[in-house]
């Protein structure tokens, strides 16, 4: 997290080089840095500024925050637009939605910017499924970027299939708090403290974000419940038998 805040305060002096960026409220300099960089700078042209920075996310709350969230085939890729405005657009065979089913018709393209700084999700096509979270701009277009919960299905995890399949559905109305710096204090009973990342140092492959959902447990508050894969179904005692 701190080379995260490392970086955004990087980007603001650029922006804002007559401003120290300890003298800005905590909660106007995201907003600021997200108009900035997009509006004001070509910052791949900057040497040792990442413009593209995700503040850490949990799975279930990517999940309750985009519009549609789907597992698909990606067929292709092409880039599109004008100078200035290329976008890379995705071809993809959907094979599973979790969620955005009800506000929309079946999705055959999936929109994102062509660079890696304005956070592109750059996807080398392999015929391979991958889960795919966006958003529905008002045309229907669905918009994905690196920040959201986005990768082969391969390598989501049991655990994460079970919240995508109904778990983190349930727990939308609680709110997954992120530690960022110790000590860490929820301020809502709604709320699960996430320390992934100070106590394993990685928000994404930590235990919570991997094996756990911030689930209501009546009549208590929010807190942490580990996700429960489907048991294996037994086979019938003749399975395997030849028949006579």
């Amino acid at each position: 997290c701190c080379c995260w805040e490392r970086r955004q305060a990087e980007v603001f002096r650029f922006v804002f080089p007559t401003t120290r960026g300890a003298e800005m409220r905590r909660d106007a300099v995201g907003p600021m840095l997200a108009l900035a960089t997009i509006a004001l700078l070509d910052l791949h042209q900057l040497p040792g500024v990442m413009a593209c920075s995700c503040g850490p996310s949990h799975p279930q709350q990517t999940y309750c925050q985009t519009d549609l969230v789907i597992k698909a085939k990606v067929i292709s890729s092409e880039v599109i637009g004008g100078e200035g405005e290329e976008m890379i657009r995705y071809r993809i065979q959907p094979k599973k939605v979790f969620k955005g089913s009800e506000k929309m018709g079946p999705v055959e393209y999936v929109y994102t910017p062509v660079h890696e700084f304005l956070c592109g999700l750059l996807i080398q096509p392999k015929h391979q499924n991958y889960l795919l979270s966006g958003s529905v701009d008002t045309d229907g277009k669905v918009h994905v970027n690196m920040c959201g919960f986005n990768k082969p299905w391969q390598r989501v995890t049991p655990e994460q299939r079970a919240g995508l399949n109904g778990k983190y559905r349930d727990g939308c109305q609680c709110t997954v708090a992120p530690c960022l710096s110790i000590p860490c204090t929820l301020t809502s009973d709604t709320q699960c403290l996430w320390t992934d990342g100070i106590l394993d140092g990685d928000w994404i492959g930590g235990a919570q974000s991997r094996r756990f959902s911030c689930s209501p447990r009546p009549p208590g508050p929010c807190g942490w419940l580990p996700l429960r894969t489907p048991s294996p179904t037994r086979p019938p005692a003749n399975f395997g038998r030849e028949r006579r």
